[in-house]
């Protein structure tokens, strides 16, 4: 029998996920998989309803972006399943998608930030018996190490080494210099993510 999905799972997901806003934002178009996260976060859109959004786009199988919301979708499904193997199951569903969307971008595409944010948050999200932290440090390494990412907005910068910070544990030396840097850049941001339970 699987184990139980910790209860606060669906409350880290949907904060973790409220972090992780699109870098490249495309609401120009409210049928852009990105838009389609979010209505769901806005409250706009159940995730039930987004996920068949999502299912009904035509390269939403291809796409890398696609599937990293899907993924994330997947993932925070586990929030309205009642039995923990369903839970489970939506979680397991989820990060494979997010695996699948971070092997198909390649790093020269304008949406390689935001895949990798979605599974870097998703990542480390989840809980420890499910051993994705070492995912979640290698996406978050991946975006730090772009050459994008100097140039991205402080709050971006500071979701990251938040992250950092939670999956070193905060009160580390490597945790603390991760919490000094994100504190430094916005601390609103930071302490979100520090904060969570």
């Amino acid at each position: 029998m699987p184990k139980r999905v910790n209860t606060h799972l669906v409350m880290a997901l949907v904060a973790a996920m409220a972090t992780a806003t699109p870098i490249y934002a495309q609401l120009d178009d409210p049928t852009a998989p990105q838009a389609i996260f979010e209505m769901v976060e806005a409250g706009e859109l159940d995730v039930k309803d987004a996920l068949s959004k999502m299912e009904d786009l035509p390269d939403g199988q291809n796409d890398p972006l696609a599937l990293s919301v899907h993924g994330t979708l997947m993932t925070m499904r586990a929030a309205e399943q009642w039995l923990p193997y369903n839970k489970l199951k939506s979680v397991n569903e989820g990060l494979e998608l997010l695996d699948q969307a971070t092997l198909g971008v390649d790093t020269t595409s304008d949406d390689f930030l935001s895949v990798y944010m979605y599974a870097a948050v998703a990542n480390a999200a989840v809980p420890g018996f499910l051993d994705r932290a070492d995912f979640a440090r290698q996406y978050f390494d991946a975006i730090k190490s772009h050459p994008t990412f100097e140039a991205s907005d402080a709050e971006v910068k500071a979701r990251v080494y938040a992250w950092l910070a939670r999956l070193e544990g905060p009160e580390t030396a490597t945790g603390s210099d991760w919490v000094e840097l994100a504190m430094a850049l916005d601390v609103a941001t930071a302490e979100d993510i520090l904060d969570m339970e």
